[in-house]
C-alpha cells in the first residue's frame, strides 16, 4: 500500500436482469433434462445424448457457468499514484496502471454494444474496455500508445 493509502475501491456485478433471465432459463432447460433422462430415465428427444453427455452439460452449463456469474465482478481501486484493477475470476492478480505511464484521462459517456461489441472484456476503437455495466467510464491514454 502507497503512502496516501487506498483513495478509491470499487466492485462491479453483473446485474443486469436480461442476463440472468438469459442464464436462468438456460440453467433450468439444462437441469429439466438431466432429470428428465438421467433420474426419471425417459429419453429426451429423438436421438438422446448419452447420460455421460447430459451429467457433463449439467456439470458445466448447470452449475459452473452460473456458478462462474455469481463471483464474477470488476474491481478498480487507487492507492497512491496506482490505479489497479481486474475482471475476477478471469484476472487472479491486480493490474496495474502507474499515473507516471498515462499521458491523459478523461470521463466519457460510451454505447458497450455499439463501441465495443457487449460487456466483459472487449476490444473497440478506442481500445481495451472493462465493462460490466452502465455508460460511463473513464478513459486512459497511455503514454506508448
Amino acid at each position: 500500500m502507497s503512502a496516501y493509502g487506498q483513495l478509491f475501491h470499487e466492485e462491479q456485478r453483473f446485474r443486469q436482469l436480461w442476463i440472468w433471465l438469459l442464464l436462468g432459463g438456460i440453467t433450468a432447460l439444462i437441469w429439466y433434462f438431466f432429470i428428465q433422462q438421467v433420474i426419471l430415465g425417459i429419453q429426451v428427444g429423438n436421438n438422446p445424448a448419452p447420460d455421460w453427455f447430459l451429467i457433463l452439460i449439467l456439470v458445466l452449463f448447470g452449475i459452473g457457468f452460473p456458478l462462474f456469474f455469481v463471483v464474477l465482478r470488476l474491481e478498480v481501486k487507487i492507492e497512491g499514484d496506482v490505479i489497479s484493477y481486474r475482471m475476477y475470476p478471469l484476472h487472479l492478480r491486480w493490474r496495474d496502471v502507474h499515473l507516471t505511464d498515462l499521458s491523459g484521462a478523461m470521463a466519457i459517456v460510451y454505447r458497450p454494444l455499439r463501441d465495443y461489441g457487449g460487456w466483459g472484456i472487449r476490444f473497440g476503437r478506442h481500445g481495451i474496455a472493462y465493462t460490466v455495466s452502465g455508460n460511463g467510464g473513464v478513459l486512459f491514454q497511455r503514454k506508448n500508445g
